[in-house]
């Protein structure tokens, strides 16, 4: 069986990660319909037998999901990944650092 676990930020938990990237989005990059990103997590977890929501459930109240913050979502799926699938075009590859870098150049 094949579970997906998700979380995001309970609701009044501010996700500054998220405000970022919306305002990244709509101010710099030229997407201003952007309102709002939520950030998240996803955790693909394969059990032998049928109790994988049990096992997932047990897992995310135990240590997986700081409960604290996040809300999470379960669901089985048939295969990890369904639905549409889009890879990056570029066959450039860089350094973390010389990523990080460019991301200085651009507030200088």
């Amino acid at each position: 069986m094949k579970v997906e676990v998700t979380t995001r930020y309970r609701p009044g938990v501010k996700d500054i990660q998220g405000m970022t990237v919306a305002r990244v989005l709509s101010e710099d990059l030229g997407f201003p319909e952007v309102e709002e990103v939520w950030i998240g997590q996803l955790y693909q977890l394969e059990y032998p037998d049928e109790k994988g929501i049990e096992y997932a459930k047990e897992m995310c109240e135990k240590k997986l999901v700081n409960t604290v913050l996040y809300d999470y979502k379960i669901r089985v799926v048939e295969e990890f990944g369904e639905g549409m699938t889009y890879r990056a075009e570029s066959n450039e590859h860089k350094s973390m650092q010389e990523i990080s870098e460019e991301k200085l150049k651009i507030y200088e």
